[in-house]
């Protein structure tokens, strides 16, 4: 499977993300909800994201302003509170001027969550949603990713699955934008379980993933919520590779990877299809994260366009 990507300017509360909706020539599950007509609306159809009427390839940005909540910050580098200071509508048209259509917003659930006695804030809840609305009124389509580990604030052991902490975030975020199809919300950013030893890969985990993901899409679809949803794969969004199809009753899934390079073989087109092509082939699949990661060596950029 061959990729594409764009590369961005980086502005100072925002970084580079680069996505890309999967395609194949499989059947897939169709879309109850029909067609997008709209510029900005996004709906599942088949094994295609669409986006005005047409397959969805996006070109966007990472935007980390509230990845980490308020009272974490002093604990991290100081992009995460120069970001969070800093946010404001003007960068939407900025992203816009250099080519995007998107941008993807991690938001801390530890923040977000009103039981947290620790890290939630009202501010920052209502500064979550209004850099969401935000790009929003610019034109830009939106991915809203839930977000819970160490830079959260969270303990690393609560960290590996969407939990009934999840779920409550969900149901405070999702039914304000319950029928916008230009916000797409990404139900837990990187499942912290799986184990990638060998090609093929052999998520034996995935029933448990999918316990947990579907259990959050069925905590926040009777609130009225038709827009798309993500899942993103194992091993930090690794592997795809015979992941279950979810139970949304909209048939609005759409899966992530994040094909990070940990090693030189990360780089092979043969190992995206283990990853992520051949599911590719049936579902809908975006790529929500890429980079080097943690592997770079004088081949990189030409294996990677």
């Amino acid at each position: 499977m061959r990729s594409q990507f764009s590369n961005f300017a980086c502005a100072l509360s925002y970084w580079v993300v680069v996505a890309l909706a999967g395609c194949g020539s499989g059947s897939g599950t169709s879309s109850s909800i029909p067609c997008a007509t709209g510029a900005v609306d996004v709906v599942g159809l088949s094994n295609q994201l669409i986006r005005d009427g047409k397959q969805w390839i996006p070109q966007g940005f990472y935007q980390i302003d509230f990845e980490v909540p308020v009272a974490e910050l002093p604990n991290h580098q100081q992009f995460w509170s120069t970001g969070q200071q800093n946010d404001t509508s003007d960068e939407d048209s900025e992203k816009k001027q250099f080519g995007a259509d998107s941008v993807r917003i991690p938001v801390a659930q530890t923040g977000t969550d009103f039981d947290n006695a620790t890290f939630y804030s009202s501010t920052f809840h209502d500064e979550v949603l209004g850099a969401i609305k935000a790009p929003r009124t610019a034109g830009l389509t939106v991915i809203a990713s839930v977000q819970d580990e160490q830079r959260t604030g969270d303990l690393a052991q609560n960290t590996a699955l969407p939990s009934d902490r999840t779920q409550q975030v969900g149901q405070a975020i999702a039914p304000v934008f319950a029928s916008d199809r230009g916000v797409l919300i990404e139900l837990f950013n990187e499942l912290h379980i799986g184990m990638r030893v060998t090609v093929p890969f052999l998520p034996a985990d995935s029933p448990t993933g999918a316990v947990a993901m579907n259990r959050t899409i069925q905590t926040i679809r009777p609130s009225g919520v038709q827009t798309v949803v993500v899942a993103d794969g194992l091993q930090f969004a690794q592997e795809l590779t015979a992941a279950p199809v979810l139970n949304d009753p909209l048939h609005q899934v759409t899966y992530a990877a994040l094909p990070y390079s940990e090693v030189s073989g990360d780089q092979a087109s043969t190992v995206w299809d283990e990853k992520f092509g051949a599911f590719a082939a049936t579902q809908p699949v975006i790529i929500s994260g890429w980079g080097i990661g943690y592997f770079c060596d004088s081949n990189t950029r030409q294996r990677q366009v």
